[in-house]
């Protein structure tokens, strides 16, 4: 299983993702757009759906880490460079 396909069966467990109706594919598209326009968390393969409000770019990690202090970013899409992503190589 891919890095993408993981995060997004991440997102399908959230109930508003259900009620969407949204396949996996969906889900996939969905967060390859936020991460090619975001960086930190957004675009990160530890990241999961915030545990509140849902929202396609809040994320919560699932390493407990906080995105002001991360060294452990992960790329979600294996083209994209994480200093690119975050400002600097961790």
């Amino acid at each position: 299983m891919d890095v993408l396909e993981q995060v997004a069966k991440r997102f399908m467990r959230r109930k508003e993702v259900k009620e969407m109706g949204l396949s996996i594919e969906d889900v996939k598209r969905v967060l390859v757009g936020h991460a090619r326009r975001a960086g930190g968390c957004v675009s990160c393969a530890y990241s999961s759906p915030y545990h509140g409000r849902f929202s396609w770019v809040a994320r919560h990690c699932v390493l407990g880490l906080r995105q002001d202090n991360c060294t452990m970013y992960k790329p979600m899409l294996p083209s994209e460079n994480v200093e690119t992503k975050v400002g600097k190589k961790q």
